[in-house]
């Protein structure tokens, strides 16, 4: 049975002997066992999350996302204005992306997949994740996306021949009813990795 993404342990959700990691304070790990199998994956994020905590100069139209590049082998965090764009039957909330994306990639993506379960973890998230992406990278000869390959590499249970991501990957966090941009934390990112863990293998 799928259990909520809260405030659990970030690898197994239990919410018994929580203890925080000592450097970024936000994940919670129920062992040192659960720590372990986690810090792969956390220690990408985990030193630059206390100079992201808080937008810059204190603007309330910025929200927090997850940059891949492309062209080398870097996640970062970065900030992406956003606007809100009212309306008489429907109002959202419109992110700008093209200020993190590489020159060549135009400034402007056409796709996204919605991630609202991490099945690795069996459990669902509060806010869905919008793992945006350009729709024909797989097929128009775009460059392997080197931030996924360097940090997120097929593993041994794809034997090391998985698929490749192609081309750029932002990841963005929504809410519904009003369609609100949400500022992406560390904890998502490990449902990033456990969702591009599945897709390498063809199951997400």
């Amino acid at each position: 049975m799928d259990q909520p993404n809260t405030m659990g342990c970030v690898i197994c959700s239990r919410q018994v002997s929580l203890r925080a990691c000592s450097s970024c304070g936000v994940h919670l790990y129920c062992s040192p066992k659960c720590q372990k199998e986690d810090w792969k994956v956390h220690k990408i994020l985990c030193a630059t999350w206390e100079s992201f905590k808080q937008p810059p100069a204190g603007r309330v139209d910025l929200r927090r996302v997850i940059v891949f590049e492309v062209s080398q082998p870097v996640v970062r965090f970065a900030w992406v204005p956003v606007r809100w764009i009212p309306g008489e039957g429907e109002s959202y909330d419109n992110p700008d992306v093209s200020g993190v994306l590489e020159a060549r990639e135009g400034g402007r993506l056409g796709g996204f997949a919605l991630c609202n379960r991490n099945a690795v973890r069996n459990r669902y998230m509060k806010n869905p994740l919008m793992i945006n992406h350009r729709d024909a990278a797989l097929l128009d000869g775009s460059p392997t996306n080197m931030g996924v390959a360097k940090h997120l590499p097929p593993g041994k249970a794809a034997g090391g021949r998985g698929l490749v991501w192609k081309g750029p990957l932002i990841v963005l966090k929504s809410q519904s009813e009003p369609e609100r941009i949400l500022n992406v934390d560390l904890r998502d990112f490990r449902d990033v990795a456990d969702w591009l863990a599945q897709w390498v293998l063809g199951l997400a």
